[in-house]
């Protein structure tokens, strides 16, 4: 009988013929920008199909390009996608704890985890995605290292989830739009952190479709600040969703923005 689903089958099943190795040879050395990134899916496509076993630099995936356009960066391009959020988290992370909330695939996590992070929390509350997420933390033998939350952050509670659309577009939705949406746990994020016992948070990035607001400032107005994160990766692709200033309430509460980049803005704490 043929397996269901491309995760019961073991890493490197899916792993790219000859010519598709050729394809990511190319992509590696530049193709794999502007317009040729789209070539570069296409053939893919054509030569390999959607499901992919790869390891890029030094790290295993599992992606499938057709249902999540995190993994399509991930393989098509020649940049190493969002290299710039992932090195700012990496200098306070060796030795500390990574908090990933919106983990999706663990692009974030096991970048982490594979360059010295002692603690990662994944937070993904996406059955789809958690699926994916829990193959890669086992194909790269991470287990002791990177945590499961699988509860979206909002009020202690449930609330209903799109899980139909791309896994990297999956979130929270009103519950006028139940049609075709599941329902998931939903827990504060500071519920969370203190479920796993978390003494403190050396970086976070957080990516979780517009309700970032909803999930920081209160995190922020009941934490202890020892458990504040020294750096966050915001993404404020979707801030015309909040429904509160987060960026004023993460300035009074002493976070200054060192960078940003087109998705996301790279935050850290005034020292004291």
């Amino acid at each position: 009988m043929k397996n269901s689903s491309p995760e019961l089958l073991p890493w490197g099943h899916h792993s790219p013929s000859a010519l598709c190795q050729i394809i990511k040879f190319l992509t590696s050395i530049g193709l794999g920008r502007g317009k040729f990134t789209h070539q570069i899916y296409h053939s893919w496509l054509r030569f390999h199909g959607a499901t992919i076993d790869t390891s890029i630099r030094g790290i295993r995936y599992r992606l499938n390009i057709t249902d999540n356009i995190t993994d399509k960066k991930i393989l098509c391009s020649s940049r190493i996608y969002d290299q710039a959020e992932l090195y700012f988290l990496k200098e306070v992370c060796h030795e500390g704890v990574f908090v990933d909330a919106g983990a999706n695939i663990g692009y974030y996590s096991l970048f982490l985890a594979k360059t010295g992070a002692k603690t990662v929390l994944s937070i993904e509350p996406n059955p789809r995605t958690i699926e994916r997420l829990r193959f890669n933390i086992a194909a790269n033998e991470f287990g002791a290292t990177i945590k499961i939350e699988s509860s979206g952050i909002g009020e202690l509670g449930e609330s209903f989830f799109n899980s139909k659309i791309d896994l990297g577009c999956a979130a929270i939705v009103d519950e006028q739009e139940t049609g075709a949406f599941i329902k998931i746990k939903t827990k504060p994020l500071l519920h969370i952190v203190r479920e796993y016992g978390l003494q403190e948070i050396s970086g976070m990035k957080i990516d979780i479709e517009g309700h970032e607001d909803r999930a920081l400032i209160p995190f922020l107005q009941h934490a202890p600040k020892e458990l504040w994160p020294k750096r966050i990766v915001l993404e404020h692709a979707h801030e015309k969703q909040w429904q509160l200033d987060l960026n004023k309430v993460l300035a009074e509460s002493g976070y200054t923005i060192f960078r940003k980049t087109r998705a996301n803005s790279l935050l850290q704490i005034r020292s004291s």
